[in-house]
């Protein structure tokens, strides 16, 4: 039996449904979520991205095509700091996610036994998200098939 995987947002409320988030996770849920260590700054620099963006589009209703330069530099700051953010994020989320898999393999197991799940976390999409992550680690711990994003 082969699993099938699909990412979701949160919302998402389907039988399958299974969540992996650190605030609501449960028991079952726990052993895939980041940790707070690791998921603290990166919703920090996300909350600051999303702080310069708004403030670029502020500047932008309010002075037109003059404040070009400073929101292109707000937008850029934005993006260059999620960039950061993810590449910090990523690896150490691989690591705990190596360490759970040898800390709980029953979660691991009982997981990979399944035919079908969707891994729902708070991420707006999963491009920057522990939900993809967690889908591609689960092709190879059980040859599970990422279906993509619901």
């Amino acid at each position: 039996m082969t699993l099938h995987v699909y990412t979701a947002p949160f919302r998402y409320r389907g039988v399958d449904r299974f969540d992996v988030t650190r605030k609501s996770g449960g028991k079952d849920g726990l052993p895939f979520a980041p940790s707070w260590r690791i998921l603290n700054p990166a919703l920090q620099a996300r909350r600051e991205a999303e702080r310069l963006r708004k403030c670029a589009r502020i500047t932008e209703r309010r002075d037109g095509a003059e404040a070009g330069a400073v929101v292109a530099q707000d937008r850029q700051r934005a993006d260059e700091l999620e960039d950061w953010a993810w590449s910090d994020y990523v690896p150490k989320y691989m690591a705990e996610m190596r360490a759970s898999e040898k800390l709980f393999p029953l979660a691991w197991d009982a997981l990979c036994a399944r035919e079908l799940v969707s891994l729902v976390c708070y991420c707006p999409s999963p491009e920057r998200c522990h939900r993809r992550l967690l889908a591609e680690l689960l092709q190879d711990a059980c040859g599970a098939v990422y279906e993509g994003e619901r």
